[in-house]
């Protein structure tokens, strides 16, 4: 799945999140702006892809590295000035640390179903519900302690339009309060 643009039944549902917007949101510039978010989105996704595992090409490295000793042995038989290998041995090493924070970092903000770029997203959403729409970042709660209201609902709309899928109520709540904390 990759997205270019809202529908207009997409658009014309975020637009209708709430009865009364401030007056002078400019409407055609945010949905630039939030479509865009959209596809940068897709494009940070696809990039991650095309990158093998950090810890796959940590192994692959290594046996690069194996390999260049065993060739150093053979180069350094024969009788004469042997090229040097310094600058490849150095490239290994570059690339070997080069993983190792990828790796690292894969853990901090890919893990098990984390997603990065699904968070600033996120982020930016809850941002621009605030200083572009002139939003806070409340909700209610049901009866049945369901949380619902115009935040829940932009986040859904838009989540979904972009991702193809949104958390559902309670996890729309999660992210507004765990931006309130990060706010404190």
């Amino acid at each position: 799945m990759t997205f270019k643009a809202f529908t207009e039944t997409q658009w014309n549902a975020i637009r209708a999140v709430r009865r009364a917007w401030p007056v002078d949101i400019d409407w055609i510039k945010f949905r630039a702006e939030l479509e865009a978010q959209g596809q940068i989105y897709w494009i940070q996704h696809k990039n991650r892809k095309k990158i093998e595992t950090p810890s796959a090409m940590r192994k692959r490295l290594k046996a690069i590295e194996g390999q260049l000793g065993k060739l150093e042995a053979a180069i350094n038989s024969v009788p004469y000035t042997p090229p040097d290998l310094t600058p490849v041995r150095q490239w290994v090493q570059d690339l070997f640390l080069l993983y190792a924070s990828l790796e690292a970092a894969d853990k901090f903000g890919f893990a098990g179903r984390s997603n990065y770029f699904r968070d600033m997203l996120c982020e930016w959403l809850l941002i621009e519900w605030v200083n572009t729409l002139g939003g806070d970042l409340s909700f209610s709660r049901d009866e049945f302690q369901t949380p619902y209201g115009p935040l829940i609902d932009f986040l859904s709309i838009v989540l979904t339009a972009i991702l193809g899928r949104a958390p559902g109520p309670s996890g729309a709540a999660k992210i507004i309060e765990q931006h309130r904390k990060a706010d404190d």
